[in-house]
């Protein structure tokens, strides 16, 4: 596959961070991409960081952060 379709950079910044907000912001979407959804989609270090983050936590104390 081409760097393209492993990444969201296509559909632009705005797009990541709406993807992004929703995954914190939406347990139930949160839990639909967890096994979908991987860091390196996003084009942003500062997002893909976030996603990693949230992920790994979930992974290791079994629920998602809160608020």
């Amino acid at each position: 596959m081409s760097d393209q379709a492993d990444s969201f950079a296509s559909f632009g910044v705005t797009y990541q961070e709406k993807v992004t907000q929703a995954i914190l912001t939406d347990p139930l979407f949160a839990e639909q991409m967890a096994d979908l959804l991987l860091p390196k989609y996003f084009e942003l270090g500062y997002l893909q960081e976030i996603v990693e983050k949230f992920y790994t936590h979930r992974q290791k104390f079994k629920t998602f952060p809160s608020p």
